[in-house]
């Protein structure tokens, strides 16, 4: 039999439209609030939404799906080297209503959350996914991955859950379960119809963490999955990914904001330095950024708190509103004259009664930012000399020093209720010093998960990116590649000496497993953004540790046929990094890969 779908030429708006509701939330941290972040950029909701307005931001979310896609669940060995371990109920969702006879079947994988609400929102009435289904005829399955949300082999998952029932979470474990899944996949509505890979194209597509679901599945289980889109898919595993902000630098850099970048290295740089000096020096500068009860914590949980300032970046790069990057330059880069603020005083006292304790709205530079009643004095006892003029490419520490970058970075209003959202935290409140406490085991399950995926096979330990530059760094020098193993240790104490967790993560076994940046899976399309910092480790990388020898290659390469090692098909998008890029309208232009491979005429069996 063949696969043909000449009778559709999918657009690139079709196609993007549908990985951004599904877009792998895997970042340099994986916490409720980076997760919904994801979520909010999917849905085209600004990032603001999530930690400022949380409530409306949840009726949002409702709105925009119709919720009316019922979960099924199908019953997935634990172990599907030993089947007297027995099952458990994984959850899935399918929509039908557009199915043609002969129709595909395309799947994803949601990865490392639980996928209620990408299903929800990828197959409900107001999703592209919808159109896209509706011209190709096709069937959609969105698929929970193994140990997310009701998908629990080994039963709930808190902070003391025991490591050992982690042991089938691996990726040999995870990459069988959809294979085992499609085999006697049916629906009562269609009784002819084999709709097992037997008689029907699986076509698997997914971004970051599910790109590398869909790229080793069809690598590995060619015979279930026909064709597959990996986006921004990092397959290499790698213990050592202080890449990720040296692709932040550069997004900073390519957008204008190199004076803000090196403002922002040079305020880490002065945290280092008093942290260096203990005692005193050590607690003041930790009560600076977190305010009382900021000093019970080590200097690598404190300086982590400090990196979710570029928690917006990987989905929304220099936007993402008033609690995004851009808005912290603006914050920067901006001149605090003593008029600034008097104006801003001003404006305060006539259009707000507000406690000085809540948050209110103003205007500096061309983004709103919240500015609490009780920072207006302190931004006008720090005038800035008018004649003080840094060049968009210095920033303002050779004019102001140090001290003041970081005290300036530690007064951006958002900083707090961010540092608040992420760690789940109540800094700089009057409910006293253990609720800033950084340093605890984390509770939520899909966090848990992912930070045993981790530990135990990816590593991906974004620690300061100072080796290609040592004036690049982003982060405190206290982000080190062992503080992020300090990190798995806390979460799965004595794992290690009972030998179910390594000492470093297994990376290269791990690459000796599934191939790494090195497989060349046919029917496979690759696609990245220039500031992707998963691109890194992507087939598509062009970092001096990656392959050197590769070529993109834009014509369809033979069906069934894997490309050669030093070719790629696919595509790097210039400008853009990953759910950014995914979003852009590019109009009338597209797609001459994937939707092309797709429409010929091969066989699939």
């Amino acid at each position: 039999m063949k696969l043909s779908l000449r009778n559709t030429f999918l657009s690139y708006t079709y196609l993007t439209s549908l990985l951004v509701p599904q877009a792998s939330c895997i970042g340099f941290v994986n916490t409720p609030t980076t997760r919904d972040l994801h979520l909010a950029a999917s849905l085209g909701l600004s990032a603001d939404a999530v930690l400022l307005d949380p409530v409306n931001f949840r009726k949002m979310v409702d709105t925009s799906s119709s919720r009316s896609i019922p979960t099924e669940y199908v019953d997935i060995p634990i172990d599907h080297n030993n089947h007297t371990l027995g099952t458990y109920r994984n959850r899935y969702w399918v929509s039908t209503n557009y199915y043609r006879s002969g129709g595909p079947v395309f799947v994803y994988d949601v990865g490392e959350s639980s996928a209620y609400s990408s299903a929800q929102g990828m197959l409900g009435q107001s999703s592209f996914f919808r159109s896209f289904l509706e011209e190709f005829g096709g069937i959609g399955i969105v698929w929970e991955h193994r140990y997310y949300g009701d998908s629990l082999p080994m039963g709930s998952i808190n902070a003391d859950t025991p490591a050992e029932n982690f042991q089938y979470l691996t990726h040999a474990q995870a990459i069988a379960d959809i294979p085992y899944f499609a085999t006697n996949f049916s629906r009562s509505e269609f009784p002819s119809e084999d709709l097992s890979p037997k008689a029907t194209p699986w076509i698997m597509i997914g971004g970051s963490y599910s790109g590398m679901r869909a790229a080793f599945t069809r690598n590995e289980y060619p015979d279930t999955i026909y064709a597959a889109y990996a986006s921004s898919a990092p397959v290499q595993a790698h213990v050592d990914m202080s890449i990720y902000f040296e692709q932040v630098y550069r997004g900073m850099v390519a957008n204008g904001y190199e004076g803000c970048a090196n403002d922002l290295h040079v305020a880490m740089g002065y945290v280092d330095s008093q942290l260096a000096l203990n005692g005193s020096a050590s607690d003041d500068v930790k009560k600076l950024f977190l305010g009382e009860g900021g000093e019970v914590n080590s200097d690598g949980d404190f300086t982590s708190a400090l990196a979710y300032i570029y928690g917006t970046f990987q989905s929304y790069g220099m936007d993402g509103g008033d609690i995004g990057l851009g808005s912290l330059c603006d914050w920067m880069e901006a001149q605090p004259t003593s008029t600034r603020a008097a104006s801003i005083a001003t404006t305060t006292a006539t259009t707000t009664k507000r406690s000085a304790e809540k948050p209110i709205s103003r205007i500096l530079g061309r983004h709103r930012v919240f500015v609490p009643e009780n920072q207006v004095e302190d931004l006008m006892d720090k005038p800035i000399p008018m004649q003080a003029t840094p060049t968009p490419t210095s920033g303002w520490a050779p004019y102001i020093g140090n001290r003041a970058v970081a005290e300036r970075l530690a007064s951006w209003p958002q900083l707090i209720p961010l540092i608040n959202s992420y760690a789940d935290t109540e800094c700089n409140t009057e409910t006293g010093s253990d609720s800033c406490a950084l340093g605890g085991r984390l509770t939520d399950a899909a966090s848990i998960s992912w930070t045993w995926q981790y530990c135990s096979q990816w590593g991906f330990f974004q620690s300061d990116n100072m080796f290609l530059d040592p004036t690049h760094g982003l982060l405190s020098t206290y982000q080190t590649l062992a503080y992020n193993q300090e990190v798995c240790n806390r979460q799965f104490p004595d794992a290690v000496d009972n030998g179910l967790l390594p000492a470093s993560p297994a990376t290269e076994e791990t690459n000796v497993e599934t191939g790494g940046w090195t497989i060349r899976p046919s029917n496979t399309y690759w696609s990245g953004g220039e500031f992707d910092p998963w691109r890194t480790l992507s087939p598509l990388s062009t970092e001096s540790f990656a392959p050197d020898f590769v070529t993109f290659r834009s014509d369809i390469p033979q069906c069934n046929r894997e490309t050669a090692e030093r070719e790629i098909f696919g595509y790097s998008w210039e400008g853009v990094q990953i759910l950014a890029y995914l979003r852009r309208k590019f109009g009338d232009k597209q797609v001459s890969g994937f939707s092309d491979l797709l429409s010929r005429d091969c066989k699939w069996y």
